[in-house]
């Protein structure tokens, strides 16, 4: 949904190869002892010379075995400090805490709005989405939505803690926002205020859906956590059912779309 510039793409000639180094111990809260790692995803991918998103590759991993020392651990700079469960908003003064408030408000309306479609309103729109109409399939989404719009109900308690602006400085000029989910944390970043807080054309990026959007990522909202597998509307309506019930921006696109038309309460045509 968002347009990326050229700076977010990487190209890539036939055999050369894309390296990326994730420190497990700066990121995730663990100790000295065996561990199985492994990833799974998708990676998005542009046609040659343009900045338009035409899907996505996914990958699995191996299951690779790790030892972790606890030495070696302790001279590790933390990305994130171990968060217990407490308030909602931190660093939400001024203008963008104000405008934050408000996507978080209207957000629940939108959630609840999408939770009572997922389970009751047009079959083929869900099918569109989610490549399937089963039972399970609508329960799980519905469940998902009703659980993003319980967590932004309240800034001052719930399992997320939601920042305005960027303290561990993960931002880039394409990124909205960002979830660390092994932390529960989400965050701001600056272009996100640049957004309106619901936009009044279908399929367009807007601080609700952006927020929608990462709350499917934490886990302490509703587990397991999306992923990223596609982004935009064309990528992701191209994913398989089992792909698209763990797809962050599939959630966002299906809630763009139902409330797209409906008068929401204290909110503009959307």
């Amino acid at each position: 949904m968002h347009e990326f510039s050229e700076d977010a793409f990487t190209t890539l000639a036939p055999g050369e190869a894309f390296t990326s180094v994730i420190n497990i111990a700066a990121f995730h809260d663990v100790s000295g002892g065996e561990y199985t790692v492994s990833t799974v995803g998708a990676i998005p991918f542009a046609t040659l010379n343009t900045t338009d998103i035409a899907g996505s590759v996914a990958y699995q991993s191996n299951e690779l075995p790790l030892t972790l020392l606890d030495d070696d651990i302790a001279v590790v700079p933390r990305a994130v400090s171990i968060l217990d469960k407490r308030t909602i908003l931190r660093s939400c003064s001024g203008s963008p805490g104000s405008e934050h408030r408000q996507s978080l408000a209207t957000l629940v309306d939108v959630a609840r709005f999408a939770a009572n479609e997922a389970r009751t309103g047009n079959a083929a729109t869900f099918q569109e989405f989610f490549k399937t109409t089963s039972s399970t399939t609508k329960s799980t989404v519905a469940a998902r939505y009703d659980a993003i719009a319980r967590e932004a109900s309240s800034t001052t308690s719930g399992a997320t803690t939601y920042y305005c602006n960027d303290p561990y400085g993960y931002c880039s000029p394409n990124t909205l926002a960002y979830t660390l989910p092994s932390q529960n944390v989400l965050a701001n970043c600056p272009i996100y205020y640049d957004l309106s807080t619901l936009s009044s054309v279908c399929r367009q990026q807007d601080q609700v859906t952006t927020a929608l959007h990462e709350f499917t990522h934490a886990p302490g909202v509703f587990g397991p956590g999306t992923q990223d597998l596609a982004y935009g509307y064309s990528a992701s309506t191209q994913l398989t059912a089992s792909q698209a019930v763990q797809n962050a921006d599939t959630y966002a696109l299906y809630a763009n779309g139902e409330s797209c038309m409906i008068i929401l309460p204290e909110v503009s045509l959307y």
